[in-house]
C-alpha cells in the first residue's frame, strides 16, 4: 500500500489523490473477495498445493512486469536507474537491511509459534465411556510444568 500511495502522488495533483486511493482500495478489497473463491477453486481442481504454486507464479510475474514497465514516476529522480537502481541502493543499505531481518525474524517467530503451538498441548486422550472429567483434567495438569499448576 505505501508504493501505491507513492507511486499515486508522484503521478496525479493534489485534488485527485483521495479519489485515486479509494480506487486502489475498492480494487483491493474487491480482490480479497475474489481471491477466496479463485483459492477454493483451485484447491478443488488441483489441491491445496496449487494455491501456493499460483501465487508463487503470480508474485514472479508481477516482479519481471514492475521491473520492465513501471517507469520512475518521481521525475526529479529519472537518473537513479529505475527499479534495478533503486533495490541495488536497498541492498548496499546496512540500515534496511537492518530493519528488514528485524521484520523477517519477528514474522518468522510468530510463523514458528503457531506451526509448533500443537506440540505444546497435552496429547490427546482417549475417549471413555464415563462422563467424569477429572481425570482427564489432572492429566493435562500433570503436563503443564510446575509453575503454571501453581497459580
Amino acid at each position: 500500500m505505501v508504493i501505491s500511495r507513492a507511486i499515486i502522488r508522484d503521478l496525479y495533483p493534489r485534488e485527485r489523490v483521495g479519489a485515486m486511493i479509494s480506487l486502489v482500495v475498492a480494487v483491493m478489497m474487491v480482490a480479497q473477495m475474489l481471491s477466496a473463491l479463485a483459492g477454493g477453486l483451485l484447491e478443488i481442481a488441483f489441491g491445496w498445493r496449487a494455491i501456493f504454486y499460483a501465487i508463487t507464479i503470480a508474485a514472479f510475474g508481477s516482479v519481471v512486469l514492475i521491473a520492465a514497465a513501471l517507469p520512475e514516476t518521481r521525475r526529479a529522480r529519472v537518473t537513479s536507474g529505475g527499479f534495478r537502481g533503486d533495490v541495488g541502493s536497498l541492498l548496499k543499505d546496512r540500515t534496511f537491511i537492518g530493519y528488514m531481518l528485524c521484520q523477517v525474524l519477528a514474522s518468522q517467530i510468530i510463523f514458528m509459534s503457531a506451526v509448533n503451538g500443537s506440540s505444546c498441548l497435552p496429547p490427546p486422550h482417549a475417549a471413555s465411556d464415563s462422563t467424569d472429567t477429572s481425570s482427564s483434567v489432572r492429566s493435562m495438569r500433570a503436563s503443564l510444568p510446575r509453575q503454571a499448576t501453581q497459580v
